[in-house]
């Protein structure tokens, strides 16, 4: 099988329609990074398998968004993949929501399309069950070096990784996952051990509960007589009977019924009616006796309530009294206080008066000693004018004498009211307290009688009820729970009885229970002990796949060593070690691979001296080696492998991959422009037969890379050294 072209749209890289002509034994892709040369690669992956292992797992990646152009505005991705296979030709198309094959003229579409897959790279010696895993697995292992293969290689410094990541080379790691799958099984097997052991430990308690039980059932009937159903069924009919004339409500099963449990289930619903019913009566009998005690005080009560409103009624007017008394007084004292205000001021005014004329009568004096005035000359008569003076001096006094008398008089009369006044303050304040202890006593005595009256209610007596027709209810009420208690009594004898014919059935259902739980535990430990071997089994087989991945993987390189050591040898990455062995180790249940160079006596570990350039010759040598030995491998994808080489390895590698195109097709990348050309001048054909194609990788943009495709077809060399000689 060969690739002829492949056609890619809307697809990582590329988002306008690529074609690309694979129709040649050598095809080369050449060009910077990010240009697509990854993305075509990843492309006939997609297009086999509808996955790209490489970013398989990676936290990144999140649904398929990765496998759209970014730039495209199509719906789908797609990739068509022109393959000859043998003497017909065969077209794989791939879309996200489709898978066809077109082999000749047969279709294949889905899960069937996916089968054409896996059959093509099934190798002659595999199994009929041929999944399409484990052809994707081949596919990635003997077809397609990947920079990541490639990168994990030389990242593997620990020799454990770099075991594992040559397991995955060879396909081996298939025992890893059958490994985790016996595991995971191991796991489940270990919880089904441990809920059957939980499962038969619970049978076993619930054996040992019917054990106790049924000791307990043998104790026998608790009167000594063998009861039967028919005799119980009378008993409790006529004991709800009487029940039910004095009004208990009572449901008993039909002469019908004749199984014990439903006997006991009836005197078990009579019991809790004639329980309620007694209570019932008991709390009457309670209410009662407390309403016989409690009479003669609500006797005095009522009369306590008649001549607390008396007395309200004689404070209140009593205070009424007082506050009108008070406000007749406090009126007068404020009339007091006013006319006193005046009297005081009048008495201000007279003495400032008397004052103002004795200054005078001293001024007037040298004034009434001549007999003419000194201001207007006139006349005057000195006595006479003596005389009027000292009459106007005394009318002075008379007047402030009697100022003085009516401001004292005003002032006791002021002090007497402030008296007044005071008096029936203190009696109104005593008069309020009063009535408020009144209020508060009243409103104790209402609560107490409405207590009183919902008593009344409760035993359904009157508002003011006779002595003896309380004692008499309370007699009857301690009567009737006394009855009921009998009655309890008979219900609980019969129950007792029924209880032991009951039992009887009940020790029926325990046996059958208890043979059934046995074979049930038998059944139970037989699938613990089973699963626990399953378990023991699997383990040793676990372990033993554990061990058997080492050997595998060092059959397979013993068998490839040969082929290895060739190929290094061709390539040469070191000048003097130019020899190559595998040697193998284990650390716990984990294999380590060491890779050695030699020459003569001397080994060295290639990890520990080689570079990164000589390194990847032997990551490249490990492929070829695993590609060139499936005999049905033909051809080989390499993303860029010449990775830190050097010219003298890099020329070695475009031998040996010149060398091993004449028996399969070879497709391989660089992002260097010179090594391209280069490549196709080493990779060019030389039989007429043979066929290279150069995809340079020009330019890239928002449609996607820009190609220029050249063909080298097979030319004749001139014979220039004979035409030299002529």
């Amino acid at each position: 099988m060969r690739l002829t072209r492949v056609e890619v749209e809307s697809f990582r890289g590329y988002n306008q329609p690529q074609s690309f002509d694979c129709l040649a034994d050598v095809v080369i892709l050449y060009g910077p990074n990010g240009y697509g040369k990854t993305s075509f690669f990843d492309a006939v992956a997609w297009a086999l398998f509808g996955d790209i292992s490489r970013l398989r797992g990676s936290r990144d990646v999140v649904g398929d968004a990765h496998i759209s152009n970014y730039f495209s505005n199509k719906p789908e991705p797609h990739v068509a993949l022109h393959l000859a296979i043998g003497d017909r030709t065969a077209l794989v198309t791939r879309r996200r929501s489709s898978f066809l094959v077109v082999d000749g003229g047969a279709e294949h579409v889905g899960g069937a399309a996916e089968a054409w897959v896996a059959e093509q790279f099934r190798p002659s010696t595999a199994a009929e069950t041929w999944s399409i895993t484990e052809a994707e697995r081949r596919f990635l292992s003997a077809h397609l070096l990947g920079q990541e293969e490639v990168a994990v290689f030389l990242r593997s410094t620990n020799p454990r990784d770099r075991f594992d990541s040559l397991a995955s080379l060879l396909g081996v790691d298939l025992v890893r996952q059958f490994f985790a799958h016996t595991t995971q099984v191991d796991k489940t097997a270990q919880a089904e051990v441990r809920e059957l052991e939980g499962r038969a430990q619970a049978i076993s308690q619930r054996l040992e509960e019917i054990r106790v039980e049924q000791s307990r059932l043998e104790a026998g009937a608790p009167d000594g007589t063998s009861p039967t159903v028919e005799r119980l069924l009378a008993e409790l009919q006529a004991i709800a009977a009487q029940a039910t004339s004095v009004g208990i409500a009572v449901f008993l099963p039909g002469p019908e019924a004749l199984i014990a449990g439903d006997v006991l289930s009836a005197g078990q619903e009579l019991r809790a009616s004639l329980t309620a019913w007694v209570e019932a009566a008991r709390g009457r009998a309670r209410t009662l006796r407390r309403i016989e005690t409690e009479l003669p005080e609500a006797v005095r009560r009522r009369a306590r309530r008649v001549a607390l409103e008396q007395e309200l009624i004689d404070q209140r007017a009593s205070a009424e009294t007082a506050q009108a008394s008070l406000a007749s007084a406090s009126e007068e004292r404020e009339l007091v206080r006013t006319r006193l205000a005046e009297v005081r001021a009048a008495s201000g005014a007279a003495k400032a008066t008397a004052d103002e004329f004795a200054r005078f009568l001293l001024s007037a004096e040298e004034f009434v000693q001549a007999d003419h005035c000194p201001v207007c000359e006139q006349p005057i008569l000195p006595d006479q004018v003596r005389t009027r003076l000292r009459e106007r001096a005394d009318q002075i006094p008379e007047s402030l004498r009697s100022l003085e008398e009516e401001r004292r008089a005003l002032e006791d009369r002021e002090h007497g009211l402030d008296e007044q006044v005071a008096q029936p303050q203190v009696s109104v304040a005593a008069l309020r307290e009063r009535i408020a202890a009144l209020q508060d006593e009243q409103q104790r005595l209402d609560a107490s009688e409405a207590e009183w009256q919902a008593a009344l209610a409760s035993a359904r007596l009157p508002g003011d009820p006779d002595p003896e027709q309380v004692s008499s209810q309370h007699q009857g009420e301690v009567t009737r729970a006394v009855q009921g208690e009998q009655w309890m009594n008979d219900v609980d004898a019969l129950l007792a009885r029924a209880g032991y014919l009951a039992s009887e059935d009940r020790r029926s259902r325990l046996a059958n229970e208890q043979q059934r739980l046995r074979a049930e535990q038998e059944t139970v430990l037989t699938s613990a002990q089973r699963a626990q071997t399953s378990r023991t089994l699997l383990q040793g087989i676990t372990a033993a796949a554990k061990e058997s991945e080492l050997e595998i993987v060092k059959r397979l390189m013993l068998e490839q060593k040969p082929l290895l050591n060739a190929l290094y040898q061709r390539l040469r990455p070191h000048p003097v070690l130019d020899q190559l062995d595998v040697e193998f180790g284990q650390f716990g249940q984990r294999g380590e691979v060491y890779f050695e160079a030699m020459a003569h006596n001397t080994r060295a570990n290639v990890s520990a001296i080689f570079s990164s350039a000589q390194l990847n010759a032997v990551a490249i040598c490990i492929f070829l080696a695993i590609n060139l030995s499936a005999g049905d491998a033909r051809f080989a994808l390499l993303d860029d492998p010449i990775q830190n080489m050097d010219d003298f390895n890099v020329l070695g590698l475009l031998d040996l991959l010149r060398s091993i195109s004449a028996g399969r097709q070879v497709v391989l990348s660089t992002h260097d422009a010179q090594l391209g050309e280069l490549m196709r001048r080493k990779l060019r054909p030389l039989l007429l037969t043979r066929r290279t194609i150069s995809h340079e990788f020009t330019g890239y943009d928002a449609s996607g890379p820009q190609v220029k495709t050249e063909i080298d077809e097979f030319t004749e060399t001139p014979e220039i050294l004979p035409a030299l000689v002529a």
